[in-house]
């Protein structure tokens, strides 16, 4: 672990497999050549029996590749309900297929978590079923982006809220985040 160029916090662990970075960025890049970019977010309003877990896999054209909205059952701490979002968003990207995969939550906390395996006790054992599931990819980078640079994601989460379905798209922009994929493409 060490300190890298422009202040980067950043994690490669032995085989060179993956890459955690605490960046903040305030807005989107493609992906790396090869990879494939995932965003995620949870919506959860405390005292809420329930999460709403968006994720969006895009490729280096801005393209949606696959979406997720759903809610998941159980009261959970807003830092668990990242977790559980950047988990789904994870296991999606994996049934997709995909090999090689960029991830950026806005979750400043389960990035810093994934990097520096802090051992919160209650989120621990997600926190290893996330180390599991970026394992399963042959190449992953973890990095940090603003809330403002994961509105398509923010959005599919909020409509995972109140649907209380699981909703998933394969190869097609879903109509309830078109304008914001839209914008995401002309902000480039």
């Amino acid at each position: 672990m060490g300190l890298a160029s422009f202040g980067e916090w950043s994690l490669l662990d032995q085989e060179d497999q993956f890459h955690l970075g605490l960046v903040g960025s305030d807005h989107r890049n493609p992906p790396s050549h090869g990879f494939l970019k995932l965003y995620v977010d949870a919506a959860v309003i405390g005292g809420s029996k329930h999460v709403g877990i968006g994720a969006v896999v895009r490729n280096s054209n801005d393209e949606v590749i696959g979406a997720l909205s759903s809610a998941l059952t159980g009261g959970f701490t807003p830092f668990a309900a990242e977790c559980l979002a950047l988990r789904e968003g994870l296991q999606f990207a994996k049934s997709l297929g995909v090999d090689s995969l960029d991830v950026e939550p806005d979750a400043y906390n389960v990035v810093l978590e994934v990097l520096n395996g802090l051992e919160f006790v209650a989120e621990s054992p997600m926190e290893d079923d996330i180390r599991l599931l970026l394992s399963d990819f042959s190449k992953a980078n973890v990095v940090h982006i603003r809330w403002t640079a994961n509105s398509v994601a923010h959005i599919l989460s909020q409509f995972g809220y109140n649907s209380c379905k699981l909703h998933s798209w394969m190869n097609e922009t879903p109509f309830l985040v078109s304008t914001a994929v839209s914008l995401d493409y002309n902000a480039q």
